[in-house]
C-alpha cells in the first residue's frame, strides 16, 4: 500500500504540513486483504528545503481474504442451481462450463454491490443448455458470512504493529475492487468507529500510479515534485553469522552470534552498518527473518 499512500499525497501535497496526519488505507483485492497505517507531514531537507513525507506507521494482512473467494462460492452456487434445473450431468465436471459459471459470478458479484438481486444467465453453459437464475445479495451475502467476519482483523493488526488506537486515525480510504461489496464496508465501518469510509481514489489504479510517480522520482530521465517516503520493514531482518573463540582451557571453539539489522516496522531506506574485526580471513554470513513469533500458523507457512 505504500504506492497507494504515495498516490494519494502527491494530489493532497497542499493539505500536508507539519502537523502529521494518520490516514488508514484498507485494501481488499482479489486475492488479499492488506491494511496500512500511514503518517503525513513535512520535514525540511538539505537539498530541497521543506518537502512532504509519508511514513509506514502499521501493516496487517489477511492473505487469503479477497474477492476471488466470494466469486467462487457464487460460481458454485450457481452451479447447484444448474444442476438443480435441467442438467442430468453435473456442471462441476465440466471445466469450460465451471469457467463460464466464474466469469458470470464475478459480473453478477459487481452488480450486486449495487443492486439488491440480478438475474444470472448463461446462453449455452453446457451441452447447448441454456442457464438462467436469480440471485439476490441476501444469499450472497449469508455464503460469505465468515469472509466478513475476517474484515476487521488486519485492522487490529495494523493498530498494534504501529502501537495506536482508532482515535488516532484521522480518516480511513478504502483501496480494491472487493471494498465495493456493502458488507464489508459495513463491517469495517463497525471496526473502526467512524462516520464514513474515504472513497476519494481510485480504488483499482492508486496502487499502478502512485508506483509509477515513484519510479519516475527515481530515473534520471523524468523530474517529478520531491515526496519523501519512508517505507517500513514489515519482517524483522537479522544477521547471523560464527566466530572463532579461545575457552579458559586454551581449546578453540565456534560461538554463533545473531545481530537484528532492521527491527520490525523499522523505516527504511536507511543505511545500518555493522563491523566484523575480530576476522583475519574470509568467512560466511547469513542474513534472513529474525523473531517471527508475531504471525499466526497460517501466516508461516
Amino acid at each position: 500500500n505504500t504506492a497507494v499512500a504515495l498516490n494519494y499525497g502527491v494530489f493532497r501535497r497542499k493539505d500536508i504540513n507539519a502537523t502529521a496526519q494518520n490516514i488508514m488505507f484498507y485494501d481488499m483485492g482479489a486475492g488479499s486483504t492488506t491494511c496500512t497505517i500511514v503518517t503525513y507531514n513535512t520535514i525540511k531537507t538539505k537539498d530541497s528545503g521543506t518537502q512532504p513525507q509519508l511514513q509506514i506507521r502499521g501493516v496487517g494482512f489477511d492473505r487469503t481474504l479477497g474477492g476471488l473467494e466470494m466469486e467462487l462460492r457464487l460460481r458454485d452456487h450457481l452451479a447447484k442451481l444448474f444442476n438443480e434445473q435441467k442438467s442430468k450431468k453435473d456442471v462441476r465436471g465440466n471445466l469450460r462450463a465451471m469457467a463460464k459459471l466464474l466469469k458470470e459470478a464475478n459480473r453478477v458479484k459487481t452488480i450486486l454491490s449495487a443492486n439488491v438481486d440480478h438475474v444470472a444467465q448463461i446462453e449455452g453453459l453446457m451441452d447447448d443448455i441454456d442457464f438462467k437464475a436469480k440471485v439476490t445479495r441476501q444469499e450472497l451475502e449469508e455464503m460469505c458470512e465468515d469472509l466478513f467476519e475476517r474484515v476487521a482483523a488486519p485492522v487490529q493488526e495494523a493498530l498494534r504493529s504501529a502501537e495506536m488506537n482508532m482515535d488516532e486515525i484521522d480518516q480511513v480510504i478504502l483501496v480494491g475492487g472487493a471494498t465495493r461489496v456493502p458488507r464489508v464496508q459495513d463491517a469495517l465501518l463497525k471496526m473502526v468507529g467512524k462516520e464514513e469510509l474515504g472513497k476519494n481514489i481510485n480504488a483499482d489504479e492508486a496502487a499502478a500510479m502512485g508506483a509509477v510517480y515513484q519510479a519516475a522520482a527515481l530515473s534520471k530521465a523524468f523530474k517529478v515534485k520531491p515526496f519523501i517516503v519512508r517505507d517500513a520493514a514489515v519482517f524483522p531482518i537479522q544477521v547471523e553469522f560464527t566466530r572463532e573463540v579461545e575457552d579458559d582451557d586454551k581449546t578453540k571453539s565456534l560461538k554463533y552470534n545473531k545481530r537484528i539489522l532492521f527491527q520490525r516496522m523499522a523505516p527504511y531506506p536507511q543505511r545500518k552498518v555493522i563491523t566484523f574485526n575480530r576476522y583475519t580471513d574470509d568467512f560466511e554470513f547469513n542474513v534472513n527473518y529474525g523473531d517471527l513469533s508475531f504471525l499466526g500458523p497460517k501466516d508461516l507457512r
